[in-house]
């Protein structure tokens, strides 16, 4: 191997990855705050129009209490227990996109009044309510206390009695942090199947990506940008790029690492972050865009200066070898926690060395392949039982 193929080989091993809905909500932000009453509550139910009375009564719990809850009585007697159920579900996750926009008092009402809804007409819609509901606060509970086996049992009684789209949706994260991959996806589908929302599409995109699924992560990530759902958007563009991105270097797939490009560019129109960029970039590296890719990287080194991968990833595309050197050094003293970057530290300096022994550098070269290769970098090994182990 020449030279010049070092470097490439170099350049290679470093332009890589570090880490690796169909129901529309019709609920806007003006909901939260329109002066509702119980007397318009009222008038809705006397015109059988249940869903617009009860979001009335969401507010009508603090202007007077025991009508509101005679309110949730007429309610249950209106509508059927499953359908009821899932009514009260729609109000939970039509509230997920606003939490982020409206004050702190706000946001506490806001699930005050969710947790009203669930203690005062679930426990009216079936016999079973009130058990479910000690049920749920134990799950709640003993996932406080890092007790996810228990919290799985908890929420496997819950299901039993009723099962809702909000209780496999939980069950399915408890699985997911326990590894149960399978048993995630499996409560990932019957939360989608009783509840389409964009979030349920997008945490099982998340669970196929790391999986490796990718065309299926691909799909669910769709759902979500098709529902429109700000609050998710930025992230399914995100997600779906990189699942592009790992189709086009898995498969030497130019066209799946343009599409990641793109998407790239979506989520960096619909707010710019240094990871955003740094994706962006290595999808250029890929297709041999270098100009391009490095731009994107100076560009995530002004957003966030101490994060180590976009100056070694710069490096990597910088002809000028004092340039080089000089965002090798400042990308390697950057990098202190090893456990999120594990190759990160080894394929810089190994890097490193391949630059200075095309410089003439040998002394140096040898010094950065022998820590690269004690790092447990095997490329590095071999340049250095190659051009500087002495030979007997």
């Amino acid at each position: 191997m020449n030279l010049k193929q070092l470097f490439f080989v170099g350049l290679f091993f470093v332009i890589s990855f570090s880490s690796l809905a169909q129901t529309k909500i019709i609920v806007n932000r003006s909901v939260l705050v329109l002066p509702y009453t119980i007397q318009r509550a009222e008038s809705y139910l006397d015109s059988n129009k249940v869903s617009e009375a009860t979001w009335i009564l969401i507010n009508a719990q603090e202007e007077n209490p025991a009508q509101a809850e005679a309110l949730a009585r007429r309610i249950k007697v209106n509508k059927t227990d499953q359908s009821f159920i899932q009514w009260v579900e729609n109000v939970f996750w039509a509230y997920i996109p606003y939490v982020d926009l409206i004050s702190n008092n706000e946001k506490k009402r806001v699930f005050e009044d969710y947790f009203f809804l669930e203690t005062q007409l679930i426990a009216f819609a079936t016999q079973h309510g009130m058990k479910v509901l000690q049920l749920d606060e134990q799950a709640q509970q003993q996932m406080a206390q890092g007790k996810k086996v228990e919290a799985v049992q908890s929420y496997t009684t819950a299901i039993q009695l009723i099962p809702t789209a909000r209780r496999y949706y939980h069950r399915a994260q408890l699985y997911e942090s326990l590894h149960e991959d399978r048993k995630a996806l499996q409560d990932y589908d019957s939360s989608i199947l009783l509840s389409p929302y964009p979030a349920h599409y997008f945490s099982r995109g998340e669970l196929d990506m790391s999986l490796r699924f990718l065309d299926d992560a691909i799909r669910d990530f769709n759902k979500v940008i098709d529902s429109k759902f700000e609050y998710l958007l930025h992230g399914a563009y995100m997600n779906r790029a990189k699942c592009y991105a790992l189709k086009g270097d898995l498969n030497s797939d130019k066209k799946s690492l343009g599409l990641s490009i793109s998407d790239f560019t979506k989520a960096i129109e619909l707010f710019p972050t240094s990871e955003a960029y740094k994706r962006r970039g290595l999808s250029n590296y890929a297709i041999k865009n270098m100009e391009e890719g490095k731009k994107d990287f100076k560009r995530a080194i002004e957003l966030n200066p101490k994060d180590a991968e976009p100056y070694i990833l710069l490096a990597a595309g910088e002809d000028d070898f004092k340039k080089r050197i000089v965002l090798l050094d400042k990308g390697i003293g950057l990098i202190h926690d090893d456990k999120d970057t594990p190759n990160l530290r080894r394929n810089a300096i190994g890097l490193r060395g391949i630059t200075y022994y095309n410089n003439g550098k040998k002394k140096q070269a040898c010094a950065d392949f022998q820590q690269a290769m004690e790092l447990g970098d095997k490329e590095s090994e071999e340049y250095y039982n190659k051009y500087c182990r002495k030979r007997k």
